[in-house]
């Protein structure tokens, strides 16, 4: 059995700026809430992407893995490295550009409910931080 879920939210802002958000190393460190300098993006397909992210507690939680399918100002896929000898998490990023700014959809299937209920909460905290980091770059 798995769980999937997607969690979106409209951002004030284009896509091409929310695109660059999850894209580029310096606005990566601003939506991770990330250690300075940490931030490491190949952007391309098999690419490697890592980040030191600093959760509200002020704990540091290193990440990292590849990337899969890349549109530009639409769709990014993610793979992220977690236990050791178990396959990456999939995630995807749809943005649709709307009247109001741009929807990001974040969606991923997960293997146990667990999971699932942690990396659903942490996908609607990213999108509330990338929302929280647009309105401080526009």
């Amino acid at each position: 059995m798995s769980y999937s879920y997607e969690v979106s939210r409209v951002i004030d802002a284009p896509a091409e700026t929310v695109w660059a958000v999850w894209t580029e190393e310096k606005h990566n460190e601003g939506l991770f809430h990330a250690v300075p300098g940490s931030a490491k993006i190949d952007l391309r397909p098999g690419g490697a992407w890592s980040i030191i992210m600093r959760v509200p507690d002020g704990t540091e939680a290193p990440m990292g893995g590849t990337y899969g399918e890349i549109v530009p100002n639409e769709r990014l896929v993610t793979f992220m490295d977690t236990a050791p000898g178990a396959e990456p998490a999939q995630t995807t990023m749809d943005l649709v550009e709307t009247d109001g700014g741009t929807k990001i959809t974040l969606s991923q299937t997960c293997a146990t409910k667990e999971e699932y209920d942690m990396t659903k909460e942490g996908s609607t905290m990213l999108l509330e931080w990338c929302a929280d980091y647009v309105a401080t770059i526009k």
